[in-house]
């Protein structure tokens, strides 16, 4: 059932069976239409209410995947996740609360001091992780501007493609804007703001409906300081198919092997012959982007203690080489001497393992960009 205003659209018969080929495949969509018609029956239960239950459960179960929403309040909605177990975080610094299942852990990978060295950069950055599932939390200042405007010039300083610069979801009451970024591994996105600050939640996509639904949770639980009960997020319609989509059609890349070099909580994906952000996120053991390496040089300005440059720092394995590009390339510096050509390491996306080579510093396309505290 899908309800507009007013307007109320009914799927029954082909209909519906075509909607849930299209959304779960043919496997899957067989397996939940023999779950409705199953005529097992337990004893001394009312076989009406009983096949009434069966039959709705195996519907609300199926439009999550489907991308369908369900109606409350004259809004569409996601359906809340089978998870039961919830753990409720509330920031010491910003005052915003949600809750992430029981078992994830929560951990702080960046945070700026009071008053911040650059306040055009994330002032903290939160990771909520449980293999394979990853969900990073940012929070901006707004330096005064409209949300409009500051999803504009993020879009612009940042180079992100496919965000909008407009409001096109609600989440805890407030203006939103919400999209899928396709990469190897794709990104769910969702900006919000409270006049103030603005708050990304960002959901590395996997293959593990579950993992997206927890994130969904995550979205409806969001609460600003003030708040005291949680507003469901309204999201495009649009965005939560392509989202399933995405969940249903992902390949699980991201592995803590490749190539033989072990790398536990590496977010990023690899063949069986390598990927160059893996291997870059491997070598430095953390770096904060995400997304292609093409992508990389755009993100820098987003963390206050990582430098863009035309040429690597003197000295030993700090810098990462970035050629432009969808997806571009990465490279991790072995070593400069300050003259003469850079030594280097590389992986390329599935077609070589850790090779090294000898390149002019004015070789990448883009440059360089490296941790000034590393």
């Amino acid at each position: 059932m899908e309800v507009d205003g007013e307007k109320v659209r009914v799927s029954t018969g082909p209909a519906l069976a075509a909607k849930m080929v299209f959304g779960l495949g043919l496997r899957r969509a067989w397996r939940v239409i023999h779950l409705m018609h199953s005529t097992k029956e337990l004893p001394e239960v009312d076989r009406g209410r009983r096949q009434f239950l069966r039959q709705s459960g195996a519907l609300m179960a199926v439009v999550p995947l489907l991308g369908l929403p369900t109606f409350q309040k004259g809004r569409f909605l996601f359906l809340g996740s089978d998870t039961t177990e919830w753990t409720k975080y509330t920031d010491e610094d910003f005052g915003f609360s949600l809750e992430y299942p029981s078992g994830w852990q929560m951990e702080c990978k960046e945070k700026q001091p009071v008053p911040p060295v650059d306040d055009e950069a994330i002032l903290k950055r939160l990771v909520i992780s449980a293999w394979p599932a990853l969900v990073y939390l940012d929070v901006w200042q707004m330096k005064g501007k409209s949300f409009s405007d500051w999803l504009t010039w993020y879009k612009e300083t940042r180079l992100v493609e496919q965000m909008p610069i407009t409001a096109n979801a609600t989440i805890a009451g407030q203006q939103a804007a919400v999209f899928l970024q396709t990469h190897q591994r794709d990104l769910m996105l969702a900006y919000l703001s409270d006049g103030d600050h603005v708050y990304r939640l960002m959901n590395w996509m996997t293959n593990e409906s579950r993992d997206l639904d927890s994130y969904r949770h995550m979205l409806d639980t969001f609460m600003l300081p003030g708040m005291t009960t949680a507003t469901a997020a309204e999201l495009p319609l649009i965005v939560k198919s392509d989202a399933n989509r995405s969940s249903q059609q992902m390949p699980e890349l991201r592995v803590a092997t490749c190539c033989g070099y072990y790398s536990q909580y590496n977010p990023f994906p690899c063949c069986d012959d390598g990927n160059c952000t893996w291997w870059c996120y491997f070598k430095h053991g953390y770096v904060p982007f995400t997304g292609d390496a093409g992508t990389w040089w755009g993100q820098v300005p987003d963390h206050s203690y990582w430098r863009q440059s035309s040429y690597p720092p003197i000295g030993g394995d700090m810098a990462i080489a970035c050629w432009s590009g969808s997806p571009g390339h990465v490279a991790h510096t072995n070593y400069w001497s300050g003259s003469g050509d850079v030594s280097i390491t590389e992986m390329f996306w599935c077609s070589s393992c850790p090779s090294s080579r000898s390149i002019p510093y004015t070789t990448p396309t883009q440059g360089w960009i490296y941790d000034i505290l590393a």
